[in-house]
């Protein structure tokens, strides 16, 4: 069919994941969330446009998409920070909090801001002359930054002086004991440099920061190095100096200032924004942290625990408590039946990790234990090789990755002897290990077909052969998209044959070229599909010949949406599948990833009844119109409200 594959009905990956921004930044709007939760969404969507710029603007520089995706980000940060004013006027309305620019302290306020800076900030600070004998020195991709032009009171001379934040600093100050009043580090630091150039007119001071590019390739060449963990510490600090690719700067600065940090600082960079109000709003997770406020927040999340993990067992999280896994290997180190216990580990908390400490008392309880640790996970690289380190150090045998590919697969293999016999269990997810906000999907087992496969996995990823006879799991990059499009093809070839039809698929993002095509083609075939997609999403629904027969949705809410879940109707004999992978050419062509099928009866059903109330939320869901643009589906005036995720938080 010609007509799928024009450009015109490929969505760009780039403007629909600014899109899934904008509704994050959207949950920040009064009365869609508590109040510190606004707080959060505004936090999360500031750190999403920076990632947004370290790794995906470099790749766009030369692109005509450019233009389109500027005017995306300029529109999104003048909603920012409306929201962000809301907040504000929010947070002083309805709590004791009040967060102040410099110049609306009051005269005590003012006294208590100059006692403050002269006995905790100024001692800190280190002002840099910048002139030919000192040369700009390095500022770091998000570092907040203040540079003043100076002049010497004595010799009229004029200079620039930069100042620069330290990467611990802490943004928010509390400037009164009995009350949360705070002002911003910088916004001090700005009012109070008389205090610092007791010699100089300070003529006009700008806040800045830049972001670098840090879309830098880790082990392109690993079979060429020796010490891998400090070949990624290396090749972190060179993501340090990447070019700078965004300049952000206070309001209303002057010519002079402005021409000085594209000259001297950011050489070349035209991505310049103004900033109407504080650059980087990533400190509002500190107002999220705040004690005593629980109103304002989402009620917690209680651990449930599954006392038996029997047969095949499938956990939903958050809701089943990811504690449940962290059990598992705690009562597998302490069992004398166990010989070894095998993990694949993408990404770990960046702090405390039950998982690792689980892992640690495993190896000292000397089982067998082996850690694949991907290095190459992009911005928790030094995590991961700290983390490595620690498991090397307990007596874990840690592998570092395989070349050329991520290892993306969620898996847990624990290997024990009963009755004489060699015996494994297994869990294999959707998501990450650690605890998080995230919905995400667990299968433990013991079913031999897929135990055995999983243990097969270990031995290709961990020696020289390769065996590639699988019974039940599909192994990517080798087999995984090979099979998915088998499995729409099978729905095509239904609807052709008038029998029942129906694909539901719910994933992170969709951008690979090959499935949207089939996708596209299983709609003309009149396969009813239903694609919940949560981020970047390429194809385009409702065009009519081409995908009239498709609806796109995505949901945000408190929990990230993140488990990769895939139902197809297969006239009447409905088939599961749950994955590590979404369907991006990255991870179907680059990545070692796992679909698994779900094949008991009674998680099946638990598994399609969960689709059907993904799709029946009508809080949380939108829906993509034909022009790639979302808005939120309508709830009709006698519908009872459903959020989905807070159905299953009130059933756990």
């Amino acid at each position: 069919m010609e007509k799928n594959n024009d450009k015109k009905y490929f969505y760009n990956r780039d403007l629909s994941w600014l899109d899934f921004n904008s509704r994050v930044l959207h949950e920040a709007t009064k009365n869609r969330n508590p109040l510190f939760e606004r707080a959060m969404f505004l936090a999360i969507a500031s750190s999403n446009l920076d990632q947004f710029f370290m790794v995906r603007v470099p790749r766009l520089i030369e692109t005509n998409e450019l233009d389109k995706i500027n005017k995306a980000v300029s529109s999104m940060i003048k909603i920012q920070y409306k929201q962000y004013r809301n907040l504000l006027l929010d947070l002083k309305q309805d709590t004791d909090i009040e967060i102040k620019s410099y110049e609306d302290l009051n005269k005590d306020e003012t006294f208590l801001a100059e006692h403050y800076f002269k006995n905790n900030i100024l001692p800190t600070i280190t002002p840099v002359e910048i002139d030919n004998m000192h040369p700009v020195p390095h500022i770091s991709s998000g570092t907040i930054s203040l540079i003043s032009i100076l002049k010497n009171k004595n010799t009229k001379e004029e200079k620039f002086s930069l100042i620069q934040l330290r990467a611990n600093q802490n943004r928010l100050i509390k400037l009164k004991n009995n009350k949360n009043l705070f002002i911003l580090v910088e916004d001090l630091i700005k009012n109070n440099l008389k205090y610092l150039y007791k010699d100089f007119i300070i003529k006009e001071t700008a806040i800045f920061r830049i972001t670098r590019n840090e879309d830098l390739e880790i082990l392109e060449h690993a079979s060429d190095i020796l010490d891998i963990p400090q070949e990624v510490e290396d090749e972190l600090q060179k993501r340090k100096w990447g070019t700078p690719i965004r300049i952000e700067h206070s309001k209303n600065i002057s010519a002079k200032i402005k021409t000085f940090i594209q000259g001297k600082i950011a050489p070349d960079t035209e991505d310049i924004n103004e900033i109407n109000g504080p650059i980087d709003l990533t400190f509002l997770w500190d107002i999220e942290k705040l004690n005593g406020y629980q109103k304002f927040k989402y009620p917690p999340l209680k651990d449930k625990y599954h006392k038996q993990l029997k047969g095949d067992v499938l956990l939903l999280h958050p809701f089943d408590s990811f504690k449940n896994i962290t059990k598992l290997i705690q009562t597998s180190a302490n069992d004398p039946d166990v010989i070894s216990i095998k993990q694949t580990l993408y990404r770990v908390t960046h702090h405390d990790s039950e998982i690792i400490n689980a892992l640690i008392d495993a190896a000292k309880s000397d089982k067998e234990v082996v850690t694949l640790v991907e290095l190459k996970a992009r911005f928790d690289e030094a995590y991961n090789v700290h983390w490595a380190k620690e498991l090397e150090k307990a007596g874990c045998q840690v592998i570092y990755g395989v070349k050329n590919l991520k290892v993306h697969a969620k898996c847990l293999l624990i290997t024990k002897k009963e009755n004489n016999k060699i015996k494994y269990y297994s869990q294999l997810g959707t998501g990450n290990y650690y605890p998080a906000a995230y919905t995400d999907f667990s299968l433990l087992t013991s079913k031999d077909k897929i135990t055995s496969d999983v243990a097969n996995l270990f031995s290709n990823l961990l020696g020289p052969q390769q065996n590639n006879n699988w019974k039940k799991l599909i192994v990517g990059p080798l087999f995984l998209k090979d099979k998915i499009l088998e499995l729409i093809e099978r729905e095509i070839k239904n609807a052709k044959s008038n029998k029942k039809a129906e694909i539901i698929a719910k994933m992170n993002g969709l951008t690979d070229k090959k499935i949207i095509q089939k996708l596209y083609e299983a709609s003309n075939s009149g396969v009813k599909i239903n694609l919940i997609v949560r981020g970047a999403c390429s194809l385009i629904s409702g065009i009519k010949n081409l995908s009239e027969n498709i609806k796109v949705y995505s949901i945000v809410g408190r929990f990230l949406e993140h488990n990769r879940v895939f139902y197809f109707l297969n006239n009447g004999n409905s088939e599961c599948y749950l994955s590590s992978a979404d369907w991006m050419t990255r991870n179907l062509e680059k990545r070692i990833e796992v679909l698994f099928p779900i094949e008991d009866n009674k998680n099946k059903e638990k598994i399609k009844h969960y689709l059907d109330n993904v799709l029946k939320d009508n809080v949380k869901r939108w829906i993509q119109l034909p022009n790639g643009n979302y808005k939120l589906v309508k709830r009709n005036k006698k519908e009872a409200k459903f959020n989905y995720q807070e159905y299953y938080f009130h059933k756990s």
